[in-house]
């Protein structure tokens, strides 16, 4: 760099985290993409704000026709979405994961011109680089009481979200669509709140809904059934089936029979044994059985 006349002005231009590709406020080097966001994220503890910040959540100041010492503010070029969880259901609740999908990509790498910083722009690094939707996970979560709140946090490119569409917000397996009927603007450097009521979510309905994962060696499941019948009985195995799918009961042990009709919620652990599904262990406690 030159020397700098004392008498005259410059255009200044600053940015964190430091990245040497970048050569212009302009941005446009295909080198030069930084993170915003990122599609996982961590906090530890409740309502904890330590990890909104860092490479994750860059930084641009700009001062022009300034002198050769300029004075530059910082500023934030990601957002802020809060999630502001109300434990609504009938027991405590630890949160271990939020989720947020947005409209378009809200997450990833991109080149960002910060010329004006009224009107920042954000390039997509490549359509495999960003995302519509990013997680966040909880460590080190405490219980939320009945009616008890607590907040979590995500790092979002800025972006708005238009008139009659929809975002999806998840609390653990409870998740729920937000239909806008105006438009929402999630703003740099600000942070928008999103209210969640956490309820016990339904459980899938079902035997159809009893899924593993063929390298698991037993994954746990939770369904309701509605009128599953006992089609078959031998020695520690039943089967039983609905409307629209069937399972092996191994070691079942629970006194079933044939013909016996089984109403209400079940859960246990399934697996797959060449190549059908197979329940290893299931809890009737809270299911009715009738002839």
């Amino acid at each position: 760099v030159g020397d700098l006349d004392a008498q005259e002005e410059y255009d200044w231009f600053a940015f964190y985290p430091y990245n040497n590709n970048i050569s212009t406020p302009a941005n446009k080097s295909n080198n030069g993409y930084v993170n915003v966001g990122a599609k996982t994220q961590t906090q530890v503890g409740n309502s904890n704000m330590d990890h909104v910040a860092g490479a994750d959540f860059p930084l641009a100041g700009v001062a022009t026709y300034a002198s050769t010492q300029p004075e530059l503010t910082m500023n934030h070029l990601a957002s802020l979405l809060k999630v502001h969880v109300t434990n609504n259901s009938s027991s405590s609740l630890t949160v271990t994961g939020v989720t947020f999908t947005g409209t378009e990509d809200i997450v990833g790498t991109y080149y960002i011109d910060f010329t004006d910083l009224t009107a920042v722009k954000y390039t997509s690094s490549g359509e495999n680089y960003v995302s519509a939707a990013t997680t966040l996970t909880i460590v080190n979560g405490t219980e939320i009481p009945v009616g008890g709140t607590a907040d979590f946090y995500l790092g979002i490119k800025p972006f708005t979200a238009p008139a009659e569409s929809k975002l999806s917000v998840g609390v653990n397996t409870c998740i729920k669509e937000i239909a806008l009927t105006d438009a929402v603007t999630f703003t740099a450097g600000k942070i928008k709140t999103l209210n969640f009521s956490y309820v016990e979510p339904a459980l899938p309905v079902g035997i159809a809904n009893i899924k593993t994962e063929a390298n698991e060696a037993g994954a746990s499941f939770a369904v309701k059934l509605e009128n599953a019948v006992v089609t078959y009985v031998s020695g520690s195995n039943a089967y039983i089936e609905d409307d629209e799918a069937g399972i092996l009961v191994y070691y079942s042990g629970h006194g079933l029979k044939v013909g016996e009709k089984l109403n209400g919620d079940v859960s246990g652990t399934v697996k797959l044994y060449n190549g059908l599904r197979e329940i290893t262990a299931m809890d009737l406690t809270n299911v009715e059985k009738t002839s």
